[in-house]
């Protein structure tokens, strides 16, 4: 039995009228339950289209940006000590390479 089948049996169960007037109370009723819940729209000042103003002060947006110069430091900060620990790499195997030579040349010269 296909679904076409079930709904004409379910509605032949009701007559037109018993259908028509259950439609309008439920209707009726969710419309009354969403006045209640829904507020009035009041026409003011409060309810302006500018609303750059109303998100640059919100906290939310405040707080992002706050995050994003935060975050812009913290990486600026990384790169730079980056380089630093790159840099004394370099001049810490300079000075072992240095030693070495160093003690290879008092070596030598003990032995002449």
């Amino acid at each position: 039995m296909n679904i076409e089948q079930r709904v004409e049996q379910k509605t032949a169960l009701f007559s037109e009228e018993a259908l028509h007037s259950l439609e309008k109370t439920v209707s009726n009723t969710i419309k009354d339950n969403f006045k209640e819940e829904l507020p009035e729209y009041e026409s003011g000042a409060e309810y302006s289209l500018d609303y750059r103003n109303k998100n640059a002060l919100s906290e939310k947006i405040t707080v992002q940006k706050y995050w994003r110069l935060i975050f812009v430091v913290v990486f600026i900060l990384s790169k730079f000590f980056l380089l630093l620990a790159v840099y004394f790499y370099i001049k810490y195997k300079d000075i072992q390479f240095e030693n070495q030579r160093l003690q290879y040349q008092i070596e030598t010269e003990r032995l002449q």
